[in-house]
């Protein structure tokens, strides 16, 4: 949904996800604007009505309001908008399109002063058990200020969560804005309703609320059951403390913008959305590698950085939420064998010296944007070791100094090139590292690889991959048929002596024919990239183009229609499907018989 407001004297723009951008209003506008949400929440749906407050004073006779409906809106990319209408004091008004959008026109006319503008919308969202999520669109910006929604549900439902904070009672939620937050993101509420769905279930465990069908339910229960060192993890580590309370709600994420873009999401209040696709397939370890960092991105939303900005500069968030992988690494994969699976297949962000080298030879990826020779997994992981690197100077009492900083700053504008400015000035007051020194970390170290031997991974030899292979095979059964099940887990108390030899000092480079490159863990298909698959879309597109199945050039890390006719054929010329959908057959997705025969070829 997007809103345009115009008059003479003021253009409000308004768009997401993820955040409302207005530009500077008069200081004789800077109080008057003030919004209110009346919501109803149903079995399926709410409906909503914004009330709006307009200064006629100086606008002139026929100014017009924009809307436009809106799609896989918000932090969860979730809900959808459609304007139902609208009125003002004199009765409806006329609803209007111009290009795209949804024009209304208020019937009062000029210098009556302030006066109400009240706008209808039906809102669905793809979630709605077992628990219901629900996000309402507020204007933000210095003209609207501390929006105020009331929002009604049904009496039996459960409230398990509100943000921004709101008084509960037993069918209404209220909530009021913070005074001195100019950004009004949207408002987002967890309901558990009275019917939570067949084959659902919700169950707290501690500090975690865990909701989804009950055999991944399960599966995370298992994973958060040896996590005890998540808060000793937090507190030694990261400069905002874990949540006291954590919901991990698993769902079929297809019909949400994320889709299966991602493995997880974290969105307020301390929610964690999981994809029970890409869950179904992964270890435990990979699933608790996977939650850490995204209980570090709900402890950096509850830091409320840039006054509670939600979109602040991508690096440094991500940068904050691998760092944690990495801080969590000798927790989760306790073994050197543990330890050299996931790093040969990817399952957590972490780069070789060699591969650090290379990323700091390129122009910094402050947008994560990624491209054809880097992936934005490459950007990810860059990331993650600038904030290693600063934590390595500074420890934990640096990054709550970093974070206190960080809490009140401010920007003009909204993007990671103005927000990242301010980090990296605060980073380097804190640490006392120059700006290049901070984000591309001992680029100019005579010792390199010895300097950086503790924030990145080691080099491995082909003995070495050859022994991580063996440890596979007898560890992971059907590992390279493609079924990663559960049984990757070595119990702590019963360690397999390990059978790779890991060297800090290893300079060994590792190439195309080693495990990591021959190694598919998922389901890859249409929508997913780098980013999100730990880098597996561009190891495929890179093993197509080998084979002459697709174009030189194209392993950008993005599976599009491109990469998926180019598995179709490759699929077609071996034998393994010739028709049908990714969905119905799996043509034009790595199903198990794909990266089994995958595996077999790729070396």
């Amino acid at each position: 949904m997007k809103l345009i407001f115009k008059t003479a004297a003021l253009i409000l723009c308004v768009s997401f996800p993820p955040l409302f951008a207005f530009s500077a209003a008069p200081d004789s506008y800077a109080q008057a604007g003030t919004q209110k949400l009346n919501a109803t929440i149903e079995a399926d749906k709410a409906t909503g009505m914004w009330t709006l407050q307009v200064d006629t004073t100086n606008n002139l006779t026929g100014n017009a309001y924009y809307f436009a409906d809106f799609k896989n809106f918000g932090s969860t990319g979730l809900m959808t908008y459609e304007m139902k209408g609208a009125s003002d004091d004199n009765g409806s008004i006329q609803v209007q399109w111009d290009q795209g959008y949804k024009v209304v026109r208020h019937s009062y006319p000029s210098g009556t002063g302030i006066r109400n503008i009240t706008v209808q919308y039906e809102i669905k969202t793809a979630l709605t058990k077992p628990i219901a999520l629900y996000e309402f669109w507020v204007a933000s910006g210095g003209y609207f200020n501390a929006p105020h929604l009331n929002i009604n549900y049904p009496k039996g439902w459960k409230v398990l969560g509100v943000w921004p904070q709101g008084t509960v009672t037993d069918s209404t939620i209220s909530i009021a804005y913070p005074l001195d937050n100019p950004y009004a993101y949207p408002a987002l509420v967890a309901l558990i309703p009275t019917d939570i769905g067949s084959g659902n279930v919700v169950k707290t465990i501690g500090r975690f609320t865990l909701a989804g069908p009950t055999q991944s339910v399960a599966k995370i229960e298992q994973a958060i059951s040896s996590m005890t060192y998540l808060d000793e993890l937090f507190e030694s580590s990261f400069g905002a403390p874990l949540p006291a309370k954590i919901t991990i709600y698993v769902a079929d994420l297809s019909r949400a913008d994320v889709g299966n873009e991602a493995t997880a999401l974290a969105a307020k209040p301390d929610i964690i959305l999981y994809n029970k696709d890409l869950l179904d397939g992964q270890s435990l370890l990979e699933v608790q590698s996977v939650l850490v960092h995204e209980m570090a991105h709900n402890a950096e939303q509850d830091a409320r950085l840039f006054r509670g900005a939600t979109y602040i500069a991508r690096w440094f968030k991500e940068g904050l939420a691998v760092f944690m992988e990495t801080q969590a690494r000798s927790y989760i994969f306790k073994t050197t064998s543990n330890q050299a699976v996931a790093d040969l297949t990817n399952q957590t962000h972490m780069f070789s010296a060699a591969d650090l080298k290379r990323m700091n030879a390129k122009e910094f990826d402050y947008s994560l944007a990624g491209g054809l020779r880097t992936p934005a997994w490459d950007g990810y992981t860059h990331a993650g070791i600038v904030i290693s690197r600063f934590y390595q100077k500074v420890g934990a009492n640096g990054m709550k100094k970093l974070f206190a900083r960080l809490a009140n700053a401010d920007s003009a504008q909204l993007n990671d090139y103005a927000d990242s400015t301010m980090i990296t000035n605060a980073m380097s007051s804190v640490s006392g590292l120059f700006r290049d020194e901070i984000v591309f970390p001992y680029k100019a170290s005579q010792n390199f690889e010895k300097d950086v031997a503790a924030i990145t991974r080691p080099e491995y030899t082909g003995a070495e991959i050859d022994a991580t292979v063996g440890y596979i095979k007898n560890t992971i059964p059907n590992y390279f048929a493609g079924a990663v099940s559960a049984s990757m887990v070595v119990p702590p108390t019963q360690p397999v002596p390990p059978l790779v030899s890991v060297s800090a000092a290893s300079t060994s480079v590792v190439t195309v024919s080693t495990l990591g490159a021959c190694t598919i863990t998922r389901t890859l298909k249409s929508g997913m990239k780098d980013a999100t698959t730990a880098g597996e879309v561009s190891k495929l597109q890179r093993f197509l183009i080998r084979g002459g199945y697709l174009p030189s050039g194209n392993d950008s890390g993005n599976f599009g229609p491109m990469t998926q006719k180019s598995l179709q054929k490759w699929q077609k010329a071996n034998g393994l499907v010739s028709g049908g959908t990714p969905a119905t057959t799996g043509y034009g997705a790595t199903g198990p018989k794909t990266r089994a025969l995958f595996v077999q070829q790729c070396k």
